[in-house]
């Protein structure tokens, strides 16, 4: 699966620079949000691209397991989405998680939408943070 990664001018100069290095990966470098102009770059990993249909599915069987509150979300995704279908990587996740940690609001739904747009961009986005919460909402 192609992942795109944006990169200001500043943080695509350091990209440069240790892009140098032979045992460098590009999932090694992910870089944080700068003001400023941005550049595309594509990571290719070799990760399988899921169809919608199969995202769909793991979305609502995500929504309607509620034991195990945010930890237990977190590692149904991680273990789903990393280990089993390889859909992402385990440092996209964690990169995700460490900047839905610092936002206010329930980082599980926060990683399922940003999961979401990664995967299939604005539908996707829109589908994963709905049926996080729609099982919810009617139990």
């Amino acid at each position: 699966m192609a992942e795109t990664v944006w990169l200001d001018a500043v943080a695509y100069q350091e990209y440069e620079k240790l892009s140098q290095n032979p045992s460098f990966f590009i999932d090694d470098f992910i870089p944080y949000s700068f003001p400023g102009p941005f550049i595309c770059m594509n990571n290719m990993n070799n990760q399988d691209e899921p169809s919608f249909i199969d995202a769909l599915k793991f979305w609502i069987k995500l929504g309607w397991i509620s034991f195990g509150g945010t930890a237990g979300h977190i590692a149904l995704m991680h273990d789903y989405l990393v280990d089993k279908r390889k859909w992402i990587s385990s440092s996209r996740l964690f990169h995700a998680l460490s900047i839905c940690m610092l936002l206010p609001g329930p980082e599980a739904q926060q990683l399922a939408i940003y999961i979401g747009r990664l995967l299939h961009e604005k539908k996707g986005r829109l589908i994963a943070g709905i049926l996080f919460v729609l099982a919810a909402t009617l139990i």
